[in-house]
């Protein structure tokens, strides 16, 4: 017998935050086990691909999520006052790295200062939020 936890998260870049989160979102209680989430350099709006449409997925997120996209990530999606960012549920929160390039903490070049810096940043971050949402007492 599986025994499934209680509580989960979602932690991913770019595209593999879509495609699970379309699967998610469509089944009984998308989200009933998920507690919170993390998306370093979205790319969710590539579900217009799928036949979706990026605010009605967000819509059906129901846990909080905490955004951080890179300078090249849409703005008027995934900044501070991005459309996006607005339809995720209370407790979502975003982060914007101006000086980095989509894509850099899981393939961004660790051996230069900044890119270093900034993936140091966002995980602390991330566990920071993590830590938050899912208090292990």
């Amino acid at each position: 017998r599986v025994r499934r936890p209680s509580r989960s998260l979602r932690l991913a870049t770019a595209w593999a935050r879509t495609p699970p989160t379309r699967r998610v979102t469509h089944r009984p209680n998308p989200h009933a086990d998920v507690k919170v989430g993390v998306i370093f350099h979205p790319s969710c709006h590539i579900v217009a691909a799928h036949g979706g449409e990026v605010h009605a997925l967000a819509k059906k997120v129901q846990a909080p999520h905490y955004i951080m996209p890179a300078k090249s990530d849409d703005p008027a999606l995934y900044g501070p006052e991005g459309s996006v960012i607005k339809e995720l549920p209370a407790g979502s929160k975003q982060k914007t790295f101006p000086e980095q390039e989509h894509g850099w903490t899981s393939r961004g070049d660790a051996s230069d200062p900044a890119v270093a810096a900034a993936i140091k940043d966002a995980m602390t971050e991330a566990v920071g939020y993590l830590k938050e949402h899912l208090p292990l007492a």
